[in-house]
């Protein structure tokens, strides 16, 4: 459908600008016909660049974010609005911070008109931006609990609103992560993440917001369950790490554990009309793509014999 990636940095060293090179080249699989980004510099400004075309072919770009704090990145399968057109391409505003989304909101037009919004794009992913912006009462977690709990489709999402980075996935749109000791990437595919530790990916309902604290040398982590109002907050360091066959955060006492599910095996592909293999579930169309997902047991049966 589309692709995502980015991190958040709390060291004063830049990122490996060779590291970015290969992440937004291996996620342009999922997105060859636009691109963009959004960061936030170490002066606290917000900033976003977007453009038609492939990411590989205009990697020099890239450069403009080697010292970014945080950064959201995105590839376009374009399934709403030309991509031609940049107004349509990621990322989107969303009041004083900026969105990317991989997956399709099936409801867009509804939802524009049920809460009075006004787009400037024919992107159905605008409207996630919106929502979000609408309420500005309650915290920001909540916000994106409440936009996604409006639509229906698969999705992954990631946005930068001050200095806090939200991660947020439903329904099998793979988002995969990589926390070191001083920064955490994620990208859709999960390959080249930098670092020695675990790959894993984010678990289906959930959101986790990750806030630069004391002048940005430190991160707070907050989380929250989409199907549910139990909420939990825990430091940097404490996020959930692996434990044998089963992720368990690590928190205090005075937080309730929470069991984290295995990183899937499989997940929706995208591809041409008539490509679709024996045996899959198409779970989305449009202009020229078809996307299905396999049943675990074909699944298995087809990466072996690839």
């Amino acid at each position: 459908m589309c692709g995502i990636y980015g991190f958040i940095n709390k060291t004063d060293k830049p990122i490996s600008l060779a590291t970015l090179k290969k992440v937004a080249i291996d996620t342009e699989k999922r997105g060859p016909h636009a691109f963009g980004l959004a960061w936030l510099d170490r002066r606290g400004r917000l900033h976003s660049f977007k453009s038609p075309g492939k990411i590989s072919e205009n990697l020099n770009v890239l450069k403009r974010v080697r010292n970014a704090r945080i950064l959201i990145a995105h590839t376009r399968w374009a399934t709403h609005g030309d991509p031609a057109d940049n107004v349509n391409n990621h990322p989107h505003v969303s009041g004083k911070g900026m969105l990317v989304h991989n997956g399709v909101v099936p409801e867009y037009l509804e939802l524009m008109v049920k809460n009075n919004l006004d787009p400037i794009s024919d992107c159905d992913s605008e409207v996630l931006a919106l929502l979000i912006a609408q309420t500005t009462k309650s915290s920001l977690l909540k916000r994106v609990k409440r936009t996604i709990d409006q639509t229906t489709g698969k999705l992954s999402i990631a946005g930068i609103w001050g200095k806090t980075l939200v991660l947020a996935r439903r329904s099998m749109q793979p988002l995969h992560y990589k926390i070191n000791e001083g920064s955490v990437w994620f990208s859709s595919l999960g390959k080249h993440l930098p670092g020695s530790a675990g790959l894993y990916q984010v678990m289906d309902n959930y959101a986790c917001s990750f806030t630069l604290v004391c002048n940005g040398k430190k991160v707070k982590i907050d989380d929250i369950d989409l199907k549910k109002k139990s909420r939990a907050s825990m430091g940097f360091k404490n996020f959930p790490q692996p434990t044998g066959d089963r992720w368990v955060p690590q928190t205090s006492k005075k937080t309730s554990t929470r069991i984290w599910p295995e990183p899937e095996k499989s997940g929706p592909i995208v591809t041409l009309p008539g490509r679709v293999p024996t045996g899959a579930i198409v779970t989305g169309k449009g202009n020229g793509w078809v996307e299905y997902d396999m049943p675990s047991k074909q699944w298995f049966e087809l990466m072996n014999t690839a």
